[in-house]
């Protein structure tokens, strides 16, 4: 009777797990068909289309001399960024062709796995099909879950990779320990050459997840934990080899200031909390008081975790001290090794919230029924906030109504003419090679554009630090934005154009 119980009651939380991971599905699929496609995207599937095209890894779209950040070299061989995003998505873009809405359907597959590897890990070490289910469903109904999955960046491949090395790890520890260390290791290091920042946050988490067995065992299976690193990098150092003076420049130039903040531990606390959450839950300059409304979803989280780690009796509930240590472990890491606060850096750190929180709640509905209403309430806020912000970003559709315009526009009156934009819009022309993305409208190359692009967010933003710390550059720019027409407006976008 109790193993046959024990057994429908798995079986019904599985099924909430998927009805949950439905809903990612349906949320993920919306947005990424609506969802505004930007800079990061085209310049990371650029090298991509490029070794498909030409067997070359070139990041051609940008000009380098453009772009603070980007040195010489980014058009020959792409040092700037990890290899292992660009090459999973070649053979990706040979089956389902290329394009903005074929890579975001990569880093959706790669959340779906992220969502399986959350509930196995929590499955395994709470033994709670309850509490799996519960933070699946907590983290597939996360706007920044579901925004990241719908991003064509390599930020949700690297999440989920190092998700499911602390999943594979915790599945075959029992049965094959050295088999688990070795594999979680694979896919930490697959994670690193993915993003060093998804794979710093993933062997930290794995190394805090093993760190007991190791000991009960033997120190020596530490040595089963170096050979994957040590393959990728032999692996990325021949390619290296081509040019290592390019990859000094470029790799060292985007990774300045990576750790700013390590030597000053209170400011690196403080820029965490306002920099990292809360300007992103709302109190950024530019929010709208409707924004200012995910200030509760950062508020549920950070009650949660404070709540469970002060309460002796939650903690005893849950019984699973690799449940709150892991999670931990990985929000500390990320402060201490990320210094710019990126908000596209955020999933690594709503995957640690989501499981502390599902931990509290879980714990809490059961040791203090009278607070059922409260905790009950408190979810539905929870999920009112996150439904509504990514209905909102769904139904605004800026892909639509305002990107897949100017691009038409762009592609039936300028094929052939030298157009300078974002590169995204590039993207979505497939690459052409009149097209180019420099901010800088050939300040320094000396080639001035047949037209150019000025949308909102991107260019206008580069405008104004010209302006600020390059005048000679904003000099050119207010030049060709007085001398050239008009020809498009759109509010988001602009194209100027030469006289006729």
């Amino acid at each position: 009777m109790n193993r046959d119980y024990a057994r429908h009651a798995r079986v019904r939380w599985a099924v909430v797990a998927l009805a949950a991971m439905a809903v990612y599905l349906a949320l993920a699929v919306a947005t990424l068909q609506t969802a505004r496609p930007w800079c990061d995207e085209a310049w990371f599937a650029n090298p991509a289309f490029s070794l498909l095209h030409s067997g070359r890894m070139a990041t051609t779209v940008l000009e380098p001399t453009g772009h603070y950040r980007h040195p010489e070299g980014i058009q020959e061989y792409t040092y700037w960024i990890m290899p292992l995003h660009i090459l999973a998505q070649v053979p990706w873009y040979a089956v389902f062709g290329f394009g903005i809405i074929p890579l975001r359907w990569l880093s959706l597959c790669w959340g779906l796995l992220g969502l399986a590897s959350v509930f196995e890990f929590v499955r395994v070490v709470s033994g709670k099909p309850a509490l799996a289910s519960l933070t699946v469903a907590l983290l597939a109904s996360d706007f920044v879950y579901v925004n990241t999955a719908s991003t064509g960046r390599m930020d949700m491949m690297s999440a989920a990779l190092g998700m499911s090395a602390l999943a594979v790890y915790v599945r075959l520890r029992e049965r094959s320990p050295r088999w688990a260390l070795l594999a979680a290791h694979c896919l930490v290091a697959a994670a690193l050459f993915t993003h060093p920042v998804g794979g710093m946050v993933g062997l930290i988490a794995l190394l805090v997840a093993s760190l007991k067995d190791t000991e009960q065992r033997k120190w020596s299976y530490l040595l089963l934990a170096p050979p994957p690193y040590l393959a990728g990098a032999l692996a990325w150092g021949v390619y290296v080899s081509r040019r290592p003076d390019l990859f000094v420049a470029q790799f060292f130039s985007n990774a300045e200031g990576r750790l700013a903040d390590l030597a000053y531990p209170v400011r690196m606390l403080k820029r965490e909390i306002v920099e990292r959450y809360l300007l992103n839950y709302g109190l950024a300059p530019y929010s709208s008081a409707a924004g200012l409304s995910k200030l509760a979803i950062i508020a549920f989280y950070a009650g949660s975790v404070l709540l469970l780690m002060s309460s002796a009796r939650l903690r005893q509930r849950v019984n699973s001290p690799l449940l709150i240590l892991v999670p931990l472990s990985s929000l500390l890491g990320l402060m201490i090794l990320d210094s710019t606060r990126q908000a596209y850096y955020l999933v690594y750190a709503v995957v640690s919230l989501a499981t502390l929180a599902g931990a509290f709640l879980y714990s809490a509905w059961l040791e203090y029924p009278r607070a059922r209403p409260a905790l009950f309430i408190a979810v539905a806020v929870l999920g009112a906030v996150q439904f509504a912000t990514m209905a909102s970003r769904i139904r605004s559709n800026p892909m639509g109504r305002a990107f897949q315009p100017v691009v038409a526009f762009l592609g039936g009156n300028y094929a052939n003419q030298r157009i300078y934009g974002s590169a995204e819009i590039g993207m979505a022309l497939g690459f052409p090679r009149n097209f180019v993305d420099d901010p800088s409208l050939g300040f320094y190359t000396h080639v001035e554009p047949d037209a150019f692009v000025v949308e909102d967010v991107g260019y206008e933003q580069s405008f104004a630090s010209f302006q600020a710390k390059l005048p000679a550059v904003y000099s050119h720019i207010s030049r060709l934005r007085s001398s050239y027409v008009r020809v498009y407006d759109s509010g988001r976008y602009q194209v100027y154009a030469r006289h006729e």
